[in-house]
């Protein structure tokens, strides 16, 4: 059994580890790719993808590029086994709603980690081949607004079951 600290411990790391993401994704960010990588995810077509990737090849940015979304593909699952370690602290607390919100972590933190792991991995592909393709273009773009509204319902979920359970105790 996962102890509390360490489930807070790997939490606290997949927070800093999106950090380190959107560190990563900064410098690409030029004039010519506004958004950087989340244009790239967003491009929907090979064409917007290939033309993504002759922007970066031109700044010298493409190593870099490929270096970001490996950071990304790691950052997923650190996530993820926080969110999943949490989401079990949470759900085998004493109080129901802290409970509940332990449940819903669980069940929003699988769609973020399904979602995220499909866009990056279309994303990775179209990277390492140096091509893109159109299918997984449409698959980064599809996924995305899932992804978002998954990982922000997962950490509000965590955020609000420690909230109340704190509370919980001093209360008590």
């Amino acid at each position: 059994m996962t102890t509390r600290k360490t489930a807070l411990a790997w939490w606290i790391a997949g927070l800093l580890a999106l950090g380190v993401v959107a560190l990563m994704n900064g410098p690409l960010e030029i004039e010519s790719v506004k958004g950087g990588m989340t244009a790239h995810q967003k491009a929907g077509s090979a064409k917007a993808v290939e033309d993504i990737h002759k922007l970066w090849m031109k700044a010298d940015l493409y190593e870099w590029a490929q270096a970001a979304i490996v950071t990304d593909l790691v950052f997923i699952a650190i996530c993820s086994i926080g969110t999943y370690l949490m989401g079990r602290q949470l759900r085998a607390s004493g109080s129901g709603i802290v409970r509940m919100a332990g449940r819903f972590a669980l069940a929003t933190g699988l769609v973020f980690m399904l979602t995220d792991y499909a866009e990056t991995i279309a994303q990775a592909i179209q990277l390492f081949e140096r091509e893109g393709s159109d299918r997984l273009a449409a698959i980064a773009a599809t996924v995305r607004p899932v992804k978002m509204a998954a990982w922000i319902a997962a950490f509000l979920a965590v955020l609000a079951g420690l909230v109340m359970e704190r509370r919980a105790r001093q209360i008590a």
